[in-house]
Formats: structure tokens, C-alpha cells, sequence
């Protein structure tokens, strides 16, 4: 989700890394573009960095390993960045390894969809 369109989401991912912190989850950046952008069209790397490119984002480069991924999986599954495309990556992620993050960041973003329905710009 492009955090300069949804301003509580560049303050709600900078408590998950320090709560993730306090974990002992988070890991030196693993995304790097440089190397991913010379990767043959139709991998995984090259694909992410078309991602990118497409939707004018930068990668996580900080936080945990599944955060600095996340992208990977709009990629891998083809959901877009709007709150519904978000909610769906993480029905997905739930489906995969459940984890009752997976359900808090659901229920967030299910709020953040209500919310623009009821008060559209």
C-alpha cells in the first residue's frame, strides 16, 4: 500500500519495526535493486523490480525478512496496491502460515476500505 496515499500507514510501519525490534526479528536490508535489475526478464527479482518501477514504490529496507518481502507476494499473486488488493495479500499470507498479525493487519486494513466508503474524497 503506497504509504504518501495512506499517511497512518508510514506511522503504523514504523511501530511494527520497532515492536519487531524489541523482538530480535529484524534483519540487514535483502532487497537490492542494483542486483535484481540485471536478472532476466520473467524471474522473480526482475519481475519485482518491474513491480516497482510500475507503481513508483521503493522496497522495505528495514523490519523483518516477511515484511522486506511483502512485495514479493503482489508479485507472485498479481493483487495490486489499493487497500482491497492489501487485504487480499494478506487473506493470502493468512492461508499460507496463518499468523494472528495476519488477522490484526487484516482487520486494519477491512477499516481503512470502510472508512473510504463511507467518507470518499
Amino acid at each position: 500500500m503506497e504509504s504518501s496515499h495512506y499517511p497512518h500507514a508510514q506511522t503504523f510501519l514504523n511501530n511494527l519495526d520497532k515492536l519487531t525490534a524489541s523482538l530480535g526479528l529484524n534483519v540487514a536490508q535483502i532487497i537490492d535493486l542494483d542486483k535484481l535489475v540485471n536478472l532476466p526478464e520473467g524471474t522473480l527479482g526482475r519481475e519485482l523490480v518491474n513491480f516497482y518501477y510500475l507503481h513508483n514504490l521503493l522496497p522495505f529496507n528495514s523490519g523483518p525478512r516477511r515484511k522486506q518481502l511483502h512485495d514479493s507476494f503482489h508479485v507472485l499473486t498479481g493483487y495490486g496496491t489499493d487497500p482491497l488488493s492489501e487485504a487480499e495479500v494478506q487473506a493470502f499470507l493468512w492461508g499460507c502460515n496463518y499468523r494472528p498479525f495476519n488477522l490484526i493487519l487484516s482487520l486494519a486494513i477491512v477499516g481503512i476500505i470502510s472508512r473510504r466508503q463511507l467518507y470518499p474524497n
